[in-house]
């Protein structure tokens, strides 16, 4: 078996990220009520380069904070009420960076975004438990805020194929 490289389908990717963060958390029960709150910072530096001879450049340096809070209440019956918030990150994953078309099979493509920065999520829980003997009775709401959300658009490339793009929807 001889194998060709194809000048045509070659592309050049540098990617790096380097992740640090620190978390706090406090906690503690006051009577029935329980409660716990943290915070997560982290630093984020992430360089990518696309291209071989004249490689464009993209680079995300920034600082975030997430917070979280829980709280929760003892009934003397039994059951317990909590509700809970947290923010919460998202980031694109490599291949949603790369600028150039990949095949991924015959009938699809795809081609992502070299901008892209993270999503943020705001997340509310309320939730409420019932103890009977051994059993555990749990129901919960839940609500979830997405920022910078990171969509993937499908559309037709040519025929019978298929292109999938990376984009922002805010």
């Amino acid at each position: 078996m001889v194998i060709h490289f194809q000048e045509a389908y070659e592309s050049y990717t540098d990617y790096r990220r380097t992740i640090h963060a620190i978390y706090g958390i406090y906690g503690g029960k006051w009577g029935r009520l329980g409660y716990q709150a943290g915070l997560r910072g982290e630093y984020t530096d992430r360089a990518t380069a696309f291209g071989l001879n004249t490689p464009q450049r993209f680079a995300i340096d920034r600082a975030d904070l997430f917070p979280s809070a829980h709280v929760s209440y003892q009934f003397s019956d039994g059951q317990q009420l909590m509700g809970s918030y947290s923010r919460r990150i998202e980031r694109p994953r490599s291949w949603y960076l790369e600028p150039f078309i990949t095949w991924v099979d015959a009938y699809n493509v795809r081609s992502g975004n070299p901008a892209l920065t993270p999503e943020y999520i705001d997340s509310y829980e309320f939730g409420l438990q019932t103890f009977i003997d051994k059993a555990l009775f749990s129901s919960e709401l839940y609500y979830r805020i997405g920022r910078d959300r990171i969509e993937r658009v499908r559309s037709l490339y040519a025929e019978n194929i298929t292109i999938f793009h990376c984009s922002r929807n805010s």
